[in-house]
């Protein structure tokens, strides 16, 4: 604001980048490719920048450009995905699309009442995971896999502090998962799927079924609970 008295501010970005490693620590890799970051926050005041009918255009280089369209209806928010490789050693291995946002949401329980929750979303597409003696992709593997795993978490908590109830939903799918490595031991497992829909407090849980939360529009994995099934 142009008023020197008007203390508010408004931070708005977004990022790409088409890879990013971490270094420093022995046998632990984590590189990262196709990340985008976004952020949309305030400070001073509740209401956040809306570019949702009017997007913004920002110049990032010669004939480049980045186009700001966050939707303020999701107030402060905070976002990233990309597809992510993480190993420890030779003994531990998970690799996909991850994605994860933070912003503001409208919760009906199964009792009919509503809050404002600050909800934290967790998605994974296509991921693979391997724990035991590797390398992973070695014939000489012994260890527990798991292929194709979709999963879509929900976490959402009271904008009140004075409450302390967290609300948890899961759905998650695995097109296969068994160990390898033994001839002694045949374990495999295909089409898992879990369910879950839980309230650290009490047995009032979140009713989704009217008004889903879908965190990953491209492959989604709605959490739809009917809130009266109960946790």
């Amino acid at each position: 604001p142009t008023d020197f008295n008007d203390k508010r501010s408004w931070t708005v970005m977004k990022a790409h980048a088409d890879g990013a490693a971490f270094i420093g620590l022995d046998n632990v890799t984590i590189s990262t490719e196709n990340i985008s970051v976004g952020l949309n926050q305030a400070e001073g005041t509740e209401l956040v920048l809306d570019f949702k009918d009017q997007p913004l255009k920002v110049m990032t280089g010669l004939g480049s450009s980045l186009m700001l369209d966050f939707d303020g209806d999701l107030g402060e928010f905070l976002e990233a995905r990309g597809f992510m490789h993480v190993s420890i050693g030779d003994f531990f291995m998970v690799e996909g699309v991850l994605a994860f946002q933070q912003y503001q949401r409208e919760i009906t329980l199964s009792d009919e009442s509503m809050f404002m929750s600050d909800l934290f979303t967790l998605s994974a597409a296509g991921l693979n995971a391997f724990v035991g003696i590797g390398p992973a992709d070695s014939p000489d593997a012994i260890g527990f896999t798991l292929n194709d795993v979709n999963l879509a978490l929900a976490i959402m908590k009271h904008q009140n502090p004075d409450i302390t109830k967290n609300w948890v939903s899961l759905r998650a799918h695995a097109g296969q998962a068994g160990f390898v490595g033994s001839d002694a031991l045949n374990l495999t497992a295909s089409d898992l799927t879990v369910l879950m829909n839980y309230v650290n407090e009490g047995d009032i849980v979140a009713h989704l079924e009217d008004d889903p939360i879908i965190i990953n529009p491209e492959a989604p994995l709605p959490l739809d609970f009917h809130g009266e099934t109960g946790a």
